[in-house]
């Protein structure tokens, strides 16, 4: 059972039976029982479990990955469960419902793998001529559940919730990195005729991004247009 409040959650008594084994909270040699890990294999007690619940702050994992080891590092507290095994169940008995999954709550962006700063620099460029304060422009692959355009972030590699990885029709409020999805299908499209014509790319990539009125994109168009012109001829 869980009740809400403001700051934390609180964990009411509760018995279950996991593996023909009974545990229960209410039993203080119970909450030190090793009954969880964590994706990178260490033990973890129901105590230290109950405890993040509590605080908001446990999240689970099928296994180790970059994205795992970001939120511990951040004092998340990731155990490793998938749905049906024991340790998924035990949690699902403790809070009433099904545990938050790391991978579909948080995203972390990594180096594509190959370069392409042409089309960087012509998007980045682009934007900042359509009054989008970009920092600069990388392209990546990302861990964890996001799977739209792109994302903008103070700093390339950052954890992102997914709830907050939106980019608001476009709108930068402060200078922000801006992380293509290089996985997105659309973006995978364009990527492929990016080092022939890399601006034609950047405003694909912009109208993806920005998703302009009529009137902005015949804008935005001519602005790609006008750095094209100024590329030597290809």
């Amino acid at each position: 059972m869980l009740w809400h409040g403001s700051a934390t959650l609180w964990v009411g008594p509760v018995t279950v039976t996991q593996r023909g084994t009974e545990v229960s909270t209410r039993h203080a040699a119970h909450l030190d029982r090793m009954l969880f890990g964590t994706p990178a294999g260490r033990p973890v007690s129901l105590r230290v479990a109950l405890a993040a619940l509590r605080w908001r702050r446990l999240l689970v994992a099928a296994g180790h990955s970059a994205l795992s080891e970001g939120l511990e590092s951040m004092g998340r507290l990731v155990l490793q469960a998938r749905p049906g095994d024991g340790p998924w169940e035990l949690l699902e008995a403790l809070i009433g419902e099904a545990p938050v999954q790391a991978e579909r709550s948080w995203c972390r962006p990594a180096p594509a793998g190959f370069a392409a700063p042409s089309l960087e620099r012509a998007l980045m460029t682009l934007l900042r001529r359509c009054g989008r304060p970009v920092a600069a422009v990388r392209l990546a692959h990302f861990a964890g559940g996001f799977e739209g355009v792109a994302i903008a972030q103070p700093r390339f590699g950052a954890l992102t919730p997914l709830d907050r990885a939106g980019l608001d029709g476009g709108m930068f409020p402060r200078r922000r990195t801006l992380v293509i999805n290089v996985d997105h299908p659309a973006v995978g499209s364009v990527l492929a005729g990016a080092e022939r014509e890399p601006e034609a790319a950047a405003y694909l990539l912009a109208k993806m991004v920005l998703l302009p009125d009529p009137e902005d994109d015949l804008l935005l168009a001519l602005e790609a247009w006008r750095l094209r012109c100024l590329q030597p001829t290809r």
